[in-house]
């Protein structure tokens, strides 16, 4: 066995990646990998970071637009007693889904949240949604509520997700990756997705997006080690109220989204000089993968 099968294999083992349908996105080359699955329904759709692909709507939100019909298909609703908004969160494989620690905050037992995929319109009912209860909450072991350190919790849901096209995962950071994701990214356009609060504090039914720029840790105003800055030095364009637990995603360089952040906090909703934090997903990416591939599959194409 040469150098770099043993690499692979030990990373494998490491991580109890399993080899099935859908595996993790590494820079592994698993192009060998016999897929017993292949044909299948759920294979088709099992890949990371693919939008649907349509023209948006104009709808303002906070400096944003309305985003077509499951133009993002790993954007999750997460509801509380039955249709109130707790926050939102990113479906990063057949099982698990990302979010922020602090939603905890909002008062909800576990048996009392569901999960909804597939949803764009939370006002309306909707047939291409699936709604799922969940089985454990997985908070950081280091999250602090005072300074949101580690503000980033796991969902497992009770089932697991068949993808199809108007539910696929978002892709994850690579993990062998040593650049910081702000020096990585630094002054790049990344987006906020949510149904959270818009400028006017009305109510918002449907799925919006917001660009952003992301900061370099020199502007940016928190010195959570966790965090990550992104806005508008003008103001105006911002995540707010309700968004809390959603993607900061960002376009790389393959034509995929990566999830790089995930709404935390902030001081106001687009006021000039104060950007949104951000948790930084690259940060905690090794805690990520060693919870969620011991019982989960992840779309690797």
């Amino acid at each position: 066995m040469n150098v770099m099968k043993l690499i692979i294999v030990l990373t494998l083992a490491y991580f109890h990646i399993p080899l099935a349908k859908c595996t993790t996105r590494f820079n592994i080359n698993l192009k060998h990998h016999i897929d017993l699955s292949y044909g299948s329904p759920a294979y088709k759709h099992c890949e990371c970071g693919r939008r649907n692909t349509n023209q948006p709507q104009n709808t303002r939100i906070v400096g944003g637009t309305e985003v077509f019909e499951n133009e993002y298909p790993w954007m999750t609703l997460i509801i509380g007693n039955g249709s109130r908004l707790v926050c939102g969160g990113s479906l990063l494989n057949d099982r698990y889904v990302l979010t922020a620690a602090h939603c905890l905050l909002r008062g909800f037992r576990q048996n009392e949240m569901k999960v909804v995929l597939g949803e764009h319109d939370r006002c309306n009912g909707d047939l291409k949604t699936v709604v799922f209860s969940v089985e454990k909450l997985i908070p950081h072991p280091d999250y602090h509520s005072g300074t949101n350190y580690a503000d980033i919790m796991l969902l497992k849901l009770n089932m697991r997700v068949t993808f199809n096209e108007y539910i696929r995962p978002i892709c994850l950071p690579n993990i062998l990756t040593r650049t910081t994701t702000t020096i990585k990214f630094n002054g790049k356009t990344v987006s906020a997705l949510g149904w959270g609060e818009n400028d006017i504090s009305k109510k918002v039914c449907t799925l919006h997006k917001v660009k952003l720029k992301l900061y370099h840790p020199i502007d940016c105003p928190t010195k959570v080690s966790t965090l990550l800055c992104a806005g508008i030095s003008s103001g105006g364009q911002d995540a707010c109220q309700g968004d809390s637990g959603g993607p900061l995603q960002i376009l790389n360089d393959k034509g995929r989204y990566e999830l790089i952040g995930i709404v935390s906090n902030g001081i106001g909703c687009g006021d000039k000089g104060f950007p949104g934090f951000y948790t930084d997903v690259a940060r905690m990416i090794t805690w990520v993968v060693k919870i969620t591939t011991r019982d989960s599959m992840y779309c690797w194409r």
